[in-house]
């Protein structure tokens, strides 16, 4: 499921998204995420959370900018292949204003083989 974004940071503390849940082989990952920030000029606070089979895998809590973009980097290992992923983020106090956008998530397995394209002989 695609995020909606730009959404609003304004109201009480919430769970902004959680989701896509991922079945993904075992091993160690990381997650990268890039939030645009803009008109936060109160500031706020966001929960990453990583979580497999509502077990907390990995968890970043980062102050947000007034404005600009940020990466957030959050390393995570998978354990049961049967228990899906699950990313939730979620402001954790109160917003006057503000919007947050989703503008790029990528996840990379640590330590797999890297796949070369074939090649013509």
């Amino acid at each position: 499921e695609a995020v909606q974004a730009p959404f609003p940071l304004v109201g009480p503390a919430r769970t902004l998204v959680n989701g896509p849940n991922l079945h993904l082989p075992a091993g160690k990952w990381l997650m990268e995420i890039v939030f645009g920030i803009e008109e936060n000029g109160s500031g706020n606070r966001l929960k990453i959370e990583v979580k497999e089979a509502r077990r907390s895998r990995g968890k970043q809590e980062i102050d947000l900018p007034k404005r600009g973009r940020l990466a957030v980097t959050i390393a995570f290992e998978v354990e049961e292949t049967k228990h899906a992923v699950g990313i939730e983020i979620a402001t954790m106090e109160g917003a006057i204003e503000g919007m947050l956008s989703v503008e790029s998530m990528r996840l990379r397995r640590i330590g797999a083989p890297v796949l070369q394209p074939e090649t013509e002989a």
